[in-house]
């Protein structure tokens, strides 16, 4: 068991719990945290293949929503996840290296960044983590085609919308330029951004409300 004293002031919090079967250590994280680590010194022995959830409260019920489930190399974080409060972007290695610079381009297998003039390329099996600037972006006309995606754990990109073929997506992001997703990814779409925003309550105007993605 371990304490928690952030779940005494949140009502809603990220519980992220890696799981290591060759060292026989499992990490728990909250937030981005970490909270506690433990070690079974008689070795990894759960042989199940599911996971249950049971809560201890009398009272308020207890929602777990955004299931994810990735693997994992065994590394700890050597920094917090925090946002980034550099002036550019940063790439944190697992060496615990850091290359700042102006993040290019990032695939499934390697993440371009411009540092010191250079562009780098770098595997993302030697990638921790990626922090990126706040972007200075001034209010603009409106874009009619711009939507907004909803992705596994809380993440959302804003971008035009330029094509829909297949399960690809592919547009313009303010932010990050030409932009290209997999519908399988995307867990909520919303339309018409440029709405004015309403109330509620009056349930006139604003942006169309989540659509739930069935892909």
């Amino acid at each position: 068991q371990g304490q928690i004293p952030e779940m005494q002031s949140k009502n809603r919090v990220s519980v992220e719990m890696r799981i290591n079967k060759d060292k026989a250590e499992m990490e728990l994280y909250i937030d981005q945290k970490l909270i506690r680590k433990w070690r079974d010194t008689n070795g990894f022995s759960a042989t199940g293949t599911g996971m249950a959830f049971f809560s201890q409260l009398n009272g308020p019920i207890v929602r777990v929503s955004h299931l994810r489930v990735s693997a994992w190399d065994g590394h700890s974080d050597p920094v917090s996840l925090t946002a980034s409060n550099h002036s550019e972007d940063m790439v944190f290695l697992k060496n615990r290296d850091e290359v700042p610079g102006r993040l290019k381009s990032m695939n499934g297998s390697m993440v371009v960044i411009n540092s010191l003039g250079t562009d780098l390329t770098i595997p993302l099996e030697r990638i921790t983590r990626v922090a990126l600037t706040k972007p200075k972006v001034k209010s603009g006309a409106k874009r009619p085609w711009e939507v907004r995606a909803h992705f596994a754990g809380g993440a959302a990109v804003s971008f035009d919308l330029k094509q829909w073929e297949g399960q690809t997506l592919t547009g313009s992001s303010r932010n990050f330029g030409p932009v290209s997703f997999n519908s399988r990814h995307i867990r909520r779409l919303q339309f018409n951004l440029g709405a004015s925003q309403k109330s509620n309550a009056t349930n006139t105007g604003g942006a169309d409300p989540l659509w739930p993605w069935n892909d």
